[in-house]
């Protein structure tokens, strides 16, 4: 019962992850720390789920998410000191930040027999909550050509990754 609750703490906390984020109008250092804590909270995640994960398919999925997200902020750094902006807070930034940290904090309760299941959920509603911010918000609000294709592809592998998740999620 108390893993049934733990798996539902995880899903409520995931449910909520970017969902207080305001629509905003950011300029391309907001939307480029916007991703950066996207990008932290997935690796927060793959961390926790890489030493709790049962399946070895999960497993792989976490460390993808690790390896894929270390990425993607590494690239985006590299954008950032090409194109004359620095990744700087905003109040989105910050509400991503916690809610990415107090979901990853519930999934670290999940129990080993219920985490597989608990993190997959976890990261499909990350995944889907990341896509809509991206279309809604980052875009709209993206000038430098780069960053708007360093989006556009983040984008697709963040669709990729939702869709993986719920093939694994299926599976359990």
């Amino acid at each position: 019962m108390i893993k049934n609750i733990a798996t539902f703490l995880v899903l409520a906390f995931a449910a909520n992850v970017y969902a207080q984020a305001p629509a905003a109008t950011l300029n391309d250092a907001q939307v480029a720390m916007v991703l950066v804590e996207i990008n932290e909270g997935e690796v927060d995640a793959g961390q926790i789920a890489k030493d709790k994960v049962q399946l070895p398919e999960v497993k792989k999925f976490a460390k993808d998410m690790i390896d894929e997200h270390k990425a993607n902020k590494k690239t985006l750094k590299e954008l950032a000191d090409k194109g004359d902006f620095d990744p700087k807070k905003s109040d989105l930034a910050k509400s991503i930040k916690e809610e990415a940290k107090a979901s990853n904090k519930e999934l670290k309760k999940s129990g080993k027999d219920v985490f597989d299941k608990a993190f997959l959920a976890q990261q499909i509603t990350m995944h889907e909550k990341a896509l809509t911010l991206i279309k809604d918000t980052l875009l709209p609000n993206t000038k430098n050509p780069a960053l708007r294709e360093h989006l556009e592809k983040t984008q697709a592998s963040v669709q990729m990754h939702l869709e993986h998740a719920k093939e694994l999620s299926a599976k359990l």
